[in-house]
């Protein structure tokens, strides 16, 4: 009994441990599925790599078709085309392996890489592309996709530390080299022990990534001991549904190289069919597998490959600009732009090369009213140029005005001003204004004369308006001093250089800041009129001016003291002496003896004045009075002549004859001194 009991119980015990996996393999799904891979670069055709495995983690071959399906938000617009397995169907799939060989993966780090990727190569198919790239302070193509493996293994073989970090370019280029494959699948293996050194790659952090998920290469990333950028390499393998693994020790790379050797081998290539545009949207997506009554589902993003510029202007100005405002385009790409171009109302504005694509519309330098902003792009694909127009208002704006030529010295003689017209808009009339006084239109080029003698003296203000073609009116002034002035004078009537024979009116007049206090005029020095008022209006005589050069004069003062003259240079011409004679007139018979006087005078003194008694000269008398007496018993009866000659100082000489009769009978008696003696005998 004792022994039957004990086999009962060793029985038991047996099954209790046959039990144990049983329990614990309960709570592991019987299917699992993984995504390994999106590549959406030639919408609508989209292929989704995956991986499928049962509870033990053994890859699972031989499903179809029948036994995928997907959902989500893609589902909609997309339906499962094909599903093919690299393994079943004999698919080549090329790898990029990318390996870190800075100096801080010398000795045991390289070692054991090298070693890993020597391993890799063995456990690929015979058909499956391979191009080795390494990256330390230079990024280098050690050997291109090559299915020769003693090649690549002598590529492996030769690899050497030394050097900084460029993880981001090297990522990014062996991205760039895995979209080149000879094989539609393709991935990116990468591994590194470090993180970016200072800029040294010049790219930016998210470049691999952004160029990754456009281009659908999956990057498969292993972080090797502790000093990596974990975040960067998780980051890119989780936007481009791959795995990120780590490696603490290098003696751990052997068995991850072989883990991704037999995933990339075991993958089901899940061709979708999507009609949705090609615009960058991302959508989510759920692949679904059922297999034997089990089911598995694996969530990703797919996104939509931009083909052609997505382009927009979300911050167009929807209200009338008054100001300077940058718009900027909003453009979405998965290449380089080529052309980057905007046009205003048809016309080549800017063609920025490299973005921000900005433009700023400047109010002032656009007409008021709506106007057209067109931006086009084109990349370096060529699958086309993509275009967005937008419309937008300029408001009407008033315009700069600068008042050029009135400085701040006081204005002391006539200034003309312009003005300086800057705006959006040519002026299309101005105006101006001194002080409070009437507004004075002007047309181009708006100038204006300021007369300092019309304006009192110290302060004025000359205001402007200018009114733009836009409607809008400026306003602007701009104060000035106006310099105390002398009156200005004219003397007209007489010629500057003229030579006066006869009497001449002049007349002198003034204007000035003030009003008149007094005028006086000279001649060469002489005042000849003083009056408190203009005009004034005096004759020059030449008679009772000396010949020769003279000067008349006017100076006048204002109210205010300020005090100004004028003058004006003439000749005065020599004139004969002035000539009369009394005591003698004209067809007179003289029966008596007759004293006749000449008054001679003029502008010069009287040197003498001859008298002349039919021709022959009778007396001379140099000194007033100049008298001649005529002796009628010594003169013959009947007519006679009397020539009477002033001569003056200036050699002008002036004559006057007087015909008379002397009578046949004259009285003996006519003179209180006549003698019988003096009578002539008759004949």
């Amino acid at each position: 009994m004792r022994g039957q009991a004990l086999k009962r119980v060793l029985f038991f015990l047996i099954c209790a441990l046959l039990l144990v996996p049983v329990a614990l393999m309960q709570d592991v799904p019987a299917l699992r599925v993984e995504i390994t891979g999106v590549n959406a670069s030639e919408l609508p055709t989209i292929v989704i790599n995956a991986a499928v495995f049962d509870r033990l983690g053994q890859p699972i071959l031989g499903l179809t078709a029948d036994n995928f399906s997907i959902s989500g938000s893609l589902a909609e617009s997309a339906s499962v085309v094909s599903v093919e397995n690299i393994t079943d169907d004999q698919l080549a799939f090329s790898v990029v392996l990318a390996i870190d060989t800075s100096s801080s993966m010398s000795e045991l780090p390289l070692q054991r890489a090298k070693e890993a990727a020597a391993q890799f190569i063995g456990a690929i198919g015979p058909n499956d592309p391979v191009a080795i790239l390494t990256f330390d302070s230079q990024i280098q193509l050690v050997q291109d996709f090559s299915t020769d493996k003693q090649v690549l293994l002598d590529a492996i073989a030769s690899l050497q530390s030394g050097g900084k970090t460029a993880l981001y370019k090297g990522v990014l280029e062996a991205v760039d080299k895995a979209a080149l494959s000879p094989t539609p699948r393709r991935a990116v293996i990468v591994l590194s022990d470090g993180a970016e050194y200072g800029d040294l790659s010049q790219v930016e952090r998210g470049a691999a990534a952004a160029e990754a998920v456009a281009k659908g290469v999956p990057v498969y990333t292993i972080g090797v001991g502790f000093g990596y950028d974990r975040t960067y390499l998780e980051e890119i393998s989780n936007n481009t549904s791959a795995q990120f693994n780590e490696s603490p020790n290098p003696d751990q790379l052997l068995g991850i190289y072989d883990t991704l050797a037999a995933t990339l081998r075991s993958q089901y290539i899940v061709t979708i069919n999507a009609d949705v545009p090609a615009d960058g949207t991302e959508y989510g997506l759920t692949l679904n597998v059922n297999r034997d009554g089990s089911t598995a589902s694996a969530d990703t993003t797919v996104r939509a490959p931009i083909l052609v510029p997505v382009v927009s202007l979300p911050d167009l100005p929807t209200e009338p600009i008054t100001e300077p405002v940058t718009v900027t385009d909003d453009v979405r790409t998965d290449d380089p732009l080529t052309v980057a171009q905007f046009r205003l109302d048809g016309v080549v504005v800017a063609t920025p090369a490299e973005p921000p694509f900005s433009i700023v519309l400047d109010p002032q330098k656009l007409h008021p009213g709506p106007h057209r902003l067109t931006f086009s792009a084109a990349d370096a694909t060529g699958g086309g140029t993509a275009q967005v127009t937008g419309n937008f208002e300029v408001a009407a704006l008033p315009s700069e005005v600068t008042i050029v030529g009135l400085g701040t010295e006081p204005v002391a003689e006539p200034l003309t001003v312009t003005l300086a017209v800057t705006g959006q808009t040519p002026a299309a009339s101005a105006s101006f204004k001194l002080d409070e006084g009437e507004a004075s239109a002007s047309a181009a080029p708006f100038n204006f004369t300021i007369d300092p003698a019309a304006l009192t003296p110290g302060e004025h203000t000359l205001s402007v308006e200018i009114t733009n073609e836009g409607g809008i009116t400026t306003s602007v002034s701009q104060p000035f001093t106006v310099a105390a002035l002398p009156p200005q004078i004219s003397i007209s009537g007489l010629e500057s250089g003229q030579t006066v024979a006869e009497p001449v009116a002049i007349t002198v007049d003034a204007t000035g800041q003030a009003a008149v206090k007094r005028v006086s005029i000279t001649v060469n020095g002489q005042e000849i009129a003083a009056e408190t008022a203009v005009p004034v209006t005096v004759t020059l005589n030449p008679a009772d001016l000396a010949p020769g050069a003279s000067q008349v004069a006017a100076t006048v003062i204002l109210e205010n003291d300020q005090l100004g003259t004028a003058a004006v240079d003439f000749e005065i011409a020599a004139l004969p002496p002035t000539l009369t004679i009394t005591g003698l007139e004209a067809g007179e018979t003289l029966d008596a003896n007759r004293t006749v006087t000449a008054e001679a005078g003029g502008q010069t003194a009287i040197t003498g004045v001859t008298f002349a008694l039919d021709g022959a000269e009778a007396a001379t008398e140099a000194t007033a009075p100049y008298t001649f007496e005529i002796d009628v018993l010594a003169t013959a009866p009947g007519e006679h002549t009397l020539a009477v000659t002033a001569t003056n100082a200036g050699g002008k000489s002036a004559g006057v004859t007087i015909s008379f009769t002397v009578s046949d009978a004259p009285s003996l008696t006519a003179t209180g001194n006549a003698k019988p003696t003096d009578v002539p005998a008759p004949t």
